[in-house]
């Protein structure tokens, strides 16, 4: 019942990603929108879940993290940056534990800044816990590098509201 659910809602979020145009041209001329595939998919997931009757069940993959240390929310943004390229290339070369402790450190350093993220974008931070919580229960249907590509660009855009456009 749950993979069937679960299929169900990868296939919205696939449709909601084509529906909103992210695979076609785009301002930026890389065939994704600023920030929209994003939005999309957190809008696709709690769609299909408000439709299936059930409440999002992140808290069991999130119950073992700890939160970090973090001055600030730059910093965690900074450090949530360079940690999701690691993990990137750990998903990439098949290293299962360390793409597991990669994880489990973006979600420590994402508790200590959600707050504040939440205040900034809203639906890019429901985005960003959406897509540790596929992470962290490691049963997506979808590819840790194209999970780990997505996260990046929501840093780079939460950065970037924070502390303005880099030049």
């Amino acid at each position: 019942m749950h993979q069937k659910i679960y299929r169900a809602l990868v296939l919205l979020v696939l449709a909601a990603l084509v529906a909103s145009g992210c695979a076609g041209n785009t301002e930026t001329g890389t065939g994704r929108s600023e920030g929209g595939e994003t939005e999309a998919a957190a809008k696709a997931k709690a769609k299909a879940e408000a439709e299936s009757g059930q409440k999002p069940t992140d808290g069991d993959a999130w119950s073992r993290i700890k939160e970090a240390t973090v001055a600030d929310a730059a910093e965690g943004l900074q450090s949530s940056r360079s940690a999701v390229k690691d993990l990137k290339q750990a998903a990439e070369a098949g290293e299962a534990e360390t793409l597991r402790s990669l994880t489990e450190q973006l979600a420590g350093i994402w508790l200590a800044i959600e707050a504040d993220m939440k205040s900034l974008h809203a639906d890019k931070a429901a985005a960003v816990r959406a897509d540790l919580t596929l992470l962290l229960n490691q049963d997506s249907a979808e590819s840790p590098v194209d999970v780990s590509y997505r996260l990046y660009q929501t840093y780079r855009d939460l950065n970037e509201l924070l502390q303005g456009p880099s030049t």
